[in-house]
Parts: structure tokens; sequence; C-alpha cells
């Protein structure tokens, strides 16, 4: 079945007023959105972009949580202060000062990266409600498909990992890899860093990487068509919107 007709089995995508499905819990002292059945044998870990909670977002979580009948949790790695969408794109003194001092700050990678680990482990103690879930995937949007990578190397915990439309793409990253891995990216991130990437995970030594980690470009969609910045008020992207879905879920269900 092609991802064109895999789209009806999705749960209908709202275009504006989305009324969220989950709720909100800390998880470690982490604010957290959460969907999908305490009871689930499955989970996934998302690690929003640098707008933090916007509708599309959460609705993104809501879809992969139905769809592979999974829970989802959300954790807000900036505390409440993500960079604001005004910022976006930093096309002057001042907005490149302010988004260069959040990456200096709230999305610092090696914090992100430890937060994501505490949070996992929160997620499987004997404590949690989640302890029933057997199996975690990591998906990180933009900023969050670095750190989606980064917690996917050596001793991850996580069975598959995809990072969509993501920043920061080193061959160096994919040649650390130690579980499959899925890089979907839009047409505006750079072809050569891309491609490096995916001649990284060609030759990697891992057999599971090697063989069932994928690349795919969606040279038609713009940078951020998942996550916050979704136009979804725009028949092109939302299509977009929900053959991305339909795609990553594809991938996950594989392993989960």
């Amino acid at each position: 079945m092609s991802d064109n007709a895999c789209c009806s089995t999705l749960p209908p995508v709202i275009t504006e007023g989305y009324n969220p499905k989950g709720r909100y819990s800390e998880i470690n002292g982490v604010k957290s959105y959460i969907t999908g059945a305490p009871t689930a044998k499955s989970g996934v870990l998302s690690i929003f972009d640098i707008f933090g909670f916007y509708p599309q977002t959460l609705q993104g979580a809501d879809i992969l949580a139905q769809h592979l009948n999974a829970v989802v949790v959300l954790p807000d790695f900036f505390d409440g202060k993500p960079l604001s969408l005004s910022q976006f794109p930093p096309d002057t003194p001042e907005k490149k000062a302010a988004v260069g001092a959040f990456f200096e700050n709230q999305a610092d990678q090696g914090k992100a990266v430890a937060r994501v680990k505490s949070v996992l482990k929160s997620l499987k103690s004997e404590e949690s409600e989640w302890k029933g879930v057997e199996k975690w995937a990591v998906i990180g949007y933009c900023w969050g498909g670095k750190i989606s990578t980064l917690v996917s190397g050596e001793g991850s915990e996580f069975v598959a990992s995809v990072q969509v439309h993501p920043a920061f793409v080193t061959a160096e990253n994919a040649q650390a890899l130690t579980i499959p891995h899925f890089l979907y990216a839009s047409g505006e991130e750079p072809a050569e860093a891309i491609e490096a990437f995916k001649t990284a995970l060609a030759s990697h030594p891992n057999d599971a990487v090697r063989e069932k980690s994928e690349v795919e470009v969606r040279s038609d969609m713009f940078h951020g068509w998942m996550g916050a910045r979704a136009r979804l008020g725009e028949e092109k992207y939302l299509l977009g919107y929900k053959e991305g879905y339909v795609r990553v879920c594809k991938f996950l269900k594989k392993f989960l």
C-alpha cells in the first residue's frame, strides 16, 4: 500500500483549533505531554523542535500514539522557555543574537542528552505507570532530531530512532549509531550533509544500522513541515504532514 493510501488510516488531521488528546505530567521534574494508553507495550519519546509545545507537534504525538498503539511522551526540555517563532528566521542581528543565546543555554545539546537519558530511566523504573512498555523508540524534530541521533549511540536503550527535517547533520553522528535510524529530510537541509550521512550508513560496521536504517528526502517540503511550523492550512503541506507521519510510523512499526 502506498503512503498516500495509508493516509486514510490516520486519525483526521485538524488544521486549526486542535484539542490535544493527552495530558501533562511531570517525569523526573520535567513537564511532559503524554498521550496514548498507559497499558501500551510500545513507547516513543518525542523531542520537539526549538519552538516547544505547539498544536502541530502535539497533534503529531497523538497521531503516533494512535497509529502505533503506543504511549508517546513529549518532554519540555526548555523548561517553559522555548524560542519564539517571531525570532525565526534569524535575519537580523538581534534575532541572530537571540537564537545564538538560546542554543547556548536552553538548547545545549549535552544537557539535552543527559535529560533524555534521565527521563527514559524514570519511564522504565518500577515506580513508573509506564513500566509495562517493553520497547522505546525516539523521534526528534529539527534540533530534537540532533538529540535523537546523539542518544542512539553506544549504550542506547532505544530500539530505533528518527530525525525529521533535522538540524546539524553530520556523518560522524551516523558512524556512532548502534540502532536502526531513519533520517527524514526536507528539501531545505544541506544536501551534502544528508548525502554524507547516507554514505556513512551504507558502510556502517554494525549490520542492523547498515541494513535497517533509511534516508529519505522530501524535496517538495520545507524545513519544519511536520513540527511547529507545519502549514496545515495549505493543501500541499497538509498532505505532506499526513504522508510524513505515515512514513515515520511505517519505519517505527518494524521495531516496536
